[in-house]
């Protein structure tokens, strides 16, 4: 019994503290500055009260218990899905904000001032990211150094393609902004086939 206690402890505290990390990495990512403690308490919380009113409605386990497992789990469901909008928030948002950096660099803006003029008139949640961006170079990160934590950030394929597109461009010394309206262009034909395609797989799933 006491090697079980003990056993069950530990798998508490690690599985609590695998929660807390990720928790905390996915708030991060979403400019959501909330406690992942708060929400496990919260969890855990609203699942009592949900299996207290439960029971005293039905008085079923069969039905008690599986409300509490989805109370439970419920919060972090919510989070997931909240990141997978976010992405396609952001991927939705790529190609105009690309496209605009390029025809302020074709007006007459090097990179690093169109890229800034962009940002602030953008909206979030790309802007947040391009932001952050932003604050690392004016903290004494390389701007290059900036584009790879924006990719490390945000494991989307249409970052890795801008922020490859735009270092390569300034190693080489290519036109940086013929490559992005280039790039701009390929990442809206790329969203409207990806849109086409998960119209039909739902029109398929819903026959």
């Amino acid at each position: 019994l006491l090697f079980l206690s003990v056993l069950v402890i530990h798998l508490i505290k690690t599985l609590h503290q695998r929660y807390h990390q990720n928790s905390a990495e996915a708030l991060y990512s979403m400019f959501l500055f909330i406690s992942p403690s708060k929400i496990l308490i919260s969890s855990i919380t609203i699942a009592l009260l949900i299996g207290l009113v439960s029971y005293w409605l039905s008085q079923s386990w069969s039905i008690i218990i599986p409300l509490l497992i989805i109370s439970l789990f419920a919060p972090g469901i919510v989070i997931r899905q909240f990141l997978r909008n976010r992405s396609s928030q952001i991927i939705n948002q790529l190609p105009d904000t690309i496209e605009a950096i390029a025809l302020s660099m074709q007006a007459g803006m090097n990179f690093n001032n169109a890229f800034e003029l962009v940002v602030k008139e953008d909206k979030p949640p790309l802007s947040q990211e391009f932001s952050l961006v932003l604050k690392e170079v004016k903290l004494g990160t390389s701007f290059d150094q900036a584009l790879y934590n924006l990719e490390n950030r945000l494991p989307i394929e249409a970052i890795k393609y801008m922020v490859s597109g735009i270092l390569i461009s300034r190693e080489v010394g290519g036109n940086l902004a013929d490559m992005m309206m280039t790039l701009s262009k390929t990442m809206r034909r790329i969203n409207e086939v990806e849109q086409k395609v998960s119209a039909l797989t739902a029109q398929g799933r819903f026959q």
